[in-house]
């Protein structure tokens, strides 16, 4: 099973940038799956494991981030302290979110067009929004990860580093090499 591509029109929702009641904000909630985002799989001896999921621990990072820069308390059970006074955790999620966005490369051509500056005027710039984006499809993802949470996945189900077999990759996730002739 591979996760298509589909393409998602970015625009101005505000879902994502209300500062409103932050930590009951119910756009940034429905981004995590109520069990954290982990994968589990019933591995080859029956036990079960929880994998992470890289989209979703980036999202946790993007969470605890916005949360710390609203000042909001700790919305996140599983943090032991408060996170925003340990300062290996945020750099360590400014460093995954940068790895995440190099490995995406998105190129998608952003037009200049005008945008509200803090002032409220209007400049020309670069806002990133009302451009459409080549995308897998995270909602499938989420549905594995999800469904995994009651019915853990079969290990041998997986790709060799990803949740979905890729096509033209051999059993460990090497590509398919054709020899010409």
């Amino acid at each position: 099973m591979f996760t298509p591509m589909v393409f998602l029109d970015i625009s101005h929702s505000g879902s994502f940038q209300s500062a409103e009641d932050a930590v009951r904000d119910p756009s940034w909630q429905k981004l995590l799956p109520s069990g954290g985002g982990f994968l589990f799989v019933q591995e080859s001896d029956g036990t079960v494991q929880g994998y992470g999921v890289s989209m979703f621990h980036q999202l946790h990072c993007l969470s605890m981030i916005r949360d710390m820069l609203l000042g909001q308390p700790m919305s996140h059970a599983h943090e032991a302290s408060d996170w925003s006074q340990d300062s290996m955790h945020w750099l360590h999620c400014l460093d995954y979110l940068a790895q995440g966005v190099l490995c995406a490369a998105d190129d998608t051509l952003e037009k200049p067009g005008f945008t509200k500056n803090v002032e409220g005027k209007l400049v020309k710039g670069i806002d990133g929004m009302n451009h459409t984006h080549q995308c897998r499809d995270w909602a499938q993802l989420r549905e594995v990860v999800e469904h995994s949470e009651t019915v853990p996945r079969k290990g041998e189900l997986l790709g060799s580093m990803t949740v979905f077999k890729v096509p033209g990759t051999d059993s460990k996730g090497k590509p398919w090499v054709v020899s010409e002739s």
